[in-house]
């Protein structure tokens, strides 16, 4: 019998436990996160800072403490500011225009970033986690649909390493008959 979702997404997320996960930012619907040591790197681009890990998400996500809920994947379908305010030039694609950009900034800059290293992972059977951090953080990760595209990955930036991603539901324990 081959390894389970959960058991190889645990297995994936291992290595993040002790890290720190130090930046974040939003590309469409992608939020990408970085854990580890920052190092800089050169690309296309110029130069850019990355960590030991980085993890792309693009299903439903939210980080959270034991009150309330500080950012999710949904805030980039309201403006910064106000959410209610009617921005008529509001494009929730454009870099720094959402309040998931805006909630993210506030994360990274107005966080310690002792709060900010991985305790410990929870993983379930359909690909999806959590990361649990100090002062109660949560980073919540679920598969919201049904489609076979990517949900989220975790690799080395940089490296030659396997990229693990999950895409859609691969193993369900089998229906009772």
């Amino acid at each position: 019998m081959g390894i389970s979702l959960k058991n190889s997404t645990l297995q994936a997320l291992q290595p993040l436990i002790g890290l720190p996960m130090w930046s974040g930012g939003r590309a469409a619907n992608l939020v990408w996160l970085q854990f580890g040591t920052k190092r800089t790197v050169v690309d296309r681009s110029g130069e850019n800072e990355v960590g030991d890990f980085a993890l792309h998400l693009q299903c439903f996500w939210r980080i959270r403490d034991s009150k309330t809920i500080f950012v999710a994947a949904s805030d980039r379908f309201y403006p910064r500011g106000d959410p209610f305010e009617e921005a008529e030039d509001f494009d929730w694609t454009e870099p720094n225009m959402n309040r998931c950009d805006e909630k993210l900034e506030e994360l990274f800059h107005g966080r310690r970033a002792s709060y900010l290293v991985v305790q410990s992972i929870q993983t379930d059977k359909y690909g999806g986690f959590s990361l649990s951090f100090r002062a109660s953080l949560k980073l919540e990760v679920y598969l919201d649909d049904t489609v076979d595209s990517e949900k989220w990955r975790i690799f080395r930036p940089r490296s030659e390493d396997k990229h693990f991603v999950v895409t859609k539901v691969l193993s369900l324990d089998k229906p009772p008959r």
